[in-house]
């Protein structure tokens, strides 16, 4: 990485001393930092591909919820919903949207139709 390939320059660091974490093997910018904070003494040892991907938080059941006489049922969001919500809350975020309210005396009107009624 172009990062990590300046801060090797700038320090003298020969480009097989440190051991990439990165997508195949790829040297990032925290490699070459650890390798700089770490002791000289232990050695660098990369950690494997499967510690280094996080695991997914697990996802419970679906949940039956009684609200008096409707049942509500929650089941985690598909895909393409999620990036639908996704892009709407980005639109609205980027969008000006304005709303305008609009507030009238009725009362006049009010009494003439009174009075109306009256005759």
């Amino acid at each position: 990485m172009p990062a990590a390939a300046k801060l090797m320059a700038d320090h003298q660091l020969a480009a097989g001393s440190v051991a990439g974490t990165g997508k195949d093997g790829r040297v990032t910018k925290g490699d070459v930092l650890g390798v700089l904070v770490a002791p000289k003494s232990a050695p660098v040892v990369p950690p494997a591909a499967a510690a280094v991907v996080k695991p997914l938080p697990a996802v419970a059941a679906p949940v039956a919820i009684n609200l008096g006489d409707r049942p509500e049922q929650r089941v985690p969001m598909s895909r393409l919903r999620a990036r639908v919500a996704e892009r709407l809350l980005q639109s609205q975020a980027t969008n000006a949207i304005l709303t305008t309210f609009n507030e009238v005396n009725m009362a006049p009107v009010m009494r003439c139709a009174r009075s109306s009624r009256q005759v």
